[in-house]
């Protein structure tokens, strides 16, 4: 099986965790992340989101940011102030960060395949709905 590399726009968030399926948005402020959103608009719209662990650091690098992050889609994006764009993203699909790098004044990631999506519901999802039935069946039958 082949290692599988895409390498595309990236931004390292501060303090905001985009999961696939969710949409929010966000505020870019550092020039690299402004001038990494500008080049996913002119390609395809499709740009890296990936949580820094340590908020303060401004130019993060790989071991600043968690290892996986998402692809995200990105819907809209508005000057808010004059260094501050506003984007609406869609999270897409997970993938894990190889390789995080500032050239050229853009964040770029280098990121592997992307996580295939499964059908099932992660197992605790159901244990914890089980236990919850289970609560409410036994606060029915005291009533």
């Amino acid at each position: 099986m082949e290692n599988i590399l895409i390498v595309m726009p990236a931004i390292p968030t501060r303090g905001i965790a985009v999961f696939p399926g969710v949409k929010t948005n966000i505020d870019v402020g550092r020039e690299a992340a402004r001038n990494a959103v500008n080049e996913a608009m002119q390609a395809d719209n499709r740009i890296f989101l990936v949580m820094q662990m340590d908020e303060t650091v401004d130019v993060p690098s790989t071991q600043d940011c968690m290892k996986v992050g998402v692809i995200a889609r990105i819907l809209r994006s508005v000057n808010v102030g004059s260094d501050i764009i506003r984007i609406s993203v869609e999270g897409m699909e997970r993938a894990p960060l190889n390789e995080l790098q500032m050239r050229d004044n853009i964040f770029r990631a280098c990121i592997g395949a992307p996580f295939s999506r499964s059908s099932r519901k992660p197992r605790h999802i159901g244990i914890l709905y089980k236990k919850k039935a289970k609560r409410w069946r036994h606060q029915e039958a005291s009533r």
